[in-house]
């Protein structure tokens, strides 16, 4: 691998939009998962049918018939800022048991105030280095041990071994250059990530999945048409108490922090703090997306002469006084 091109790289307009509205999987994609678990959970009946509805539209509509150039994008970008404003609002009223709709409509909030994407470079893979070999003589021990060794004994290896970097090394290591004892910089890379510049994956708010057909081994078919069976633990059942295990323990909250208020002001208070993890939310972004509002504001203040968290203050304060938790 050689290259010297920077481990990150800022998205086209085209690119955002692909991100944003068009890939596989693209934050849309994701929407359509969430209209999906809103449907197993709302019926025609429903009072809440009609905001399912709008919901649907909102997110089913078109954004642009023809791309005639890079500004073509930029409009279908801003197009979809405003849908997800409108999705926000709509989501927030839908009050449902498998969706965590409050938060989850202030994470659309914020992403449709972020306005600068990027992605990571692909130069980047990862690789194994050679073999090093490490002789006794050339780690440093205690005087009085090292002296006594003949130096047939010194030159024995002390260690040989090799080491993987990952494609995303070089962007930890810079990230984390003043920490001088961390094995894998993209290992912390990852956490230091969460919230500051990758908003959670929009999935990990839905709760529960619609139930799936059951599935039955022949053995157990076989012990039933003898009649030497035991009640079976179908797959379902035994899938949704795997589930409640693996939440036990997790914060009861719809935010990291436990409750929504606590989470902005910390929010304000330390906007590059890592976000933690114990409640449902997740930060995969198999789609490589990176930007937040915390980015946009530290960008916005270089670029406009202005305080680096003042447009993050904007943002928060707007969403807090507009959307209340009802």
């Amino acid at each position: 691998m050689k290259t010297s091109e920077p481990p990150i790289r800022p998205l086209t307009e085209q690119e955002v939009y692909g991100k944003l509205w068009r890939e596989e999987k693209s934050l849309h994609a994701q929407l359509v998962k969430v209209v999906e678990a809103l449907e197993s959970e709302i019926d025609q009946d429903s009072q809440q049918f009609g905001l399912l509805s709008r919901i649907r539209e909102e997110v089913e509509a078109g954004v642009v018939e023809v791309f005639e150039n890079e500004e073509a994008y930029v409009r279908a970008n801003e197009l979809i800022r405003k849908r997800l404003v409108v999705l926000s609002e709509l989501i927030r009223k839908v009050k449902v048991g498998n969706v965590q709709t409050q938060s989850l409509s202030d994470i659309l909030y914020l992403h449709s105030y972020t306005k600068s994407y990027f992605t990571s470079c692909t130069s980047y893979v990862k690789v194994t280095s050679t073999e090093v070999e490490v002789r006794l003589c050339d780690v440093t021990g205690e005087k009085d041990i090292t002296e006594e060794l003949v130096a047939e004994e010194q030159a024995k290896p002390f260690y040989c071994g090799a080491k993987e970097y990952d494609s995303s090394f070089i962007w930890g290591q810079l990230a984390g250059w003043f920490k001088q004892t961390v094995d894998k910089p993209n290992a912390s890379l990852s956490a230091e990530k969460r919230g500051a510049l990758s908003y959670p994956d929009l999935e990990s708010f839905i709760l529960k999945t619609p139930p799936r057909p059951v599935k039955v081994t022949a053995r157990q078919i076989s012990k039933m048409s003898k009649g030497n069976w035991k009640p079976l633990r179908l797959c379902d059942e035994a899938e949704e108490e795997d589930a409640q295990k693996k939440k036990k323990g997790k914060k009861s909250g719809e935010y990291p922090t436990g409750e929504r208020e606590e989470f902005y002001k910390r929010l304000l208070q330390t906007p590059s703090f890592m976000w933690p993890v114990g409640n449902n939310w997740t930060y995969k972004n198999k789609e490589k997306l990176y930007g937040t509002v915390q980015f946009e504001s530290i960008k916005q203040g270089d670029e406009r002469k202005r305080g680096k968290w003042e447009y993050l203050k904007e943002v928060v304060d707007s969403l807090l006084s507009e959307r209340v938790a009802s």
